[in-house]
């Protein structure tokens, strides 16, 4: 069953959409994450990539105020040459992994995550034999990818030693939210945590756009999600609506909803707005977003990280 998750890139970097954000003060993840503790919250996912982020929770004690958390990192990309050689690449995960638990101020990692997730790197034997020996000599408890494509999912799905997938998905990109796609995934024993559910902002009235070379794409794909919602009705936000769909059409089919916050407000409002309205949208209300989701696929605007191609 779905619960929250908290992203913490925010906490470590500056990942906003304005060209002059800055780092987030440590008091202000100190107040999220007293929050988070607040509203019992009980899973964390940072990253190795993701600046102080790993320190910062550290530094908060998270491990030891929240002690039922479950606070995953990521092992970041690495160049073929290290992955290809078994050892090396056994070695550099568990120099990572030693470091992040010191970082973290944990004793063991209950998953491990790799932000790898190319296809020649899930299908090489070597990566396969390395998750093994991770599991095997107790380095990690369980292991996941954060992956991008429905290729790169089934690949890693396959693996057996991989029993966690991170997934992008919201009201319109809807790839990994198929019950073909759940189903397949439950019957293999994989945990979904899902990422994007506000696609970096564009499902967010008031929030600023990335700006990125295509800006005009993302502003036009924004005007029609805001459509969509004038079609629905008054007094409907687009951000309650993004919500509402992962966190109650998806309650029985995620593990986790991952949802990243640059202010305490931010967390503290997104929580109220699950609470406040706990159903789950109509078919007919899903359907009035299908143009948006069109113009989303057509334009191959699922990943961010194309954005500025």
């Amino acid at each position: 069953m779905a619960k929250i998750g908290l992203g913490t890139v925010q906490f470590g970097m500056s990942y906003g959409n304005k060209s002059n954000e800055q780092l987030m003060a440590y008091s202000e993840v100190e107040n999220i994450l007293n929050s988070s503790i607040a509203e019992h919250i009980d899973f964390y996912d940072t990253a190795v990539a993701y600046g102080l982020s790993e320190e910062r929770l550290g530094q908060f004690d998270l491990h030891m105020k929240n002690p039922k958390a479950l606070i995953s990192t990521k092992i970041p990309v690495v160049e073929r040459s290290i992955w290809s050689n078994e050892q090396a690449y056994f070695n550099l995960i568990k120099d990572y992994s030693i470091r992040s638990l010191k970082n973290l101020k944990m004793e063991k990692h209950r998953l491990l995550q790799f932000h790898q997730c190319d296809l020649e790197f899930l299908e090489s034997p070597s990566v396969k034999n390395v998750f093994a020996r991770l599991l095997e000599k107790r380095v990690a408890e369980n292991l996941g990818i954060s992956i991008y494509s429905e290729a790169e999912a089934n690949s890693a799905a396959s693996i057996e030693s991989i029993n966690w997938l991170q997934v992008p998905g919201n009201i319109l990109d809807r790839r990994f939210l198929t019950s073909n796609f759940l189903d397949k995934m439950k019957a293999k024993g994989i945990s979904l945590m899902c990422r994007s559910a506000f696609l970096q902002g564009v499902l967010v009235e008031d929030a600023d756009l990335p700006y990125v070379k295509r800006l005009k794409e993302l502003r036009h794909l924004r005007k029609l999600a805001l459509e969509a919602i004038g079609r629905i009705g008054p007094n409907t936000s687009l951000k309650s609506l993004a919500l509402r769909y992962l966190y109650y059409n998806h309650y029985e089919d995620l593990n986790v909803v991952l949802i990243g916050v640059d202010s305490n407000d931010a967390l503290l409002q997104n929580i109220g707005l699950i609470k406040q309205n706990t159903q789950s949208l109509s078919l007919n209300e899903i359907s009035e977003f299908d143009e948006a989701r069109r113009f989303l696929s057509e334009n191959e605007l699922f990943n961010p990280g194309s954005w500025n191609r």
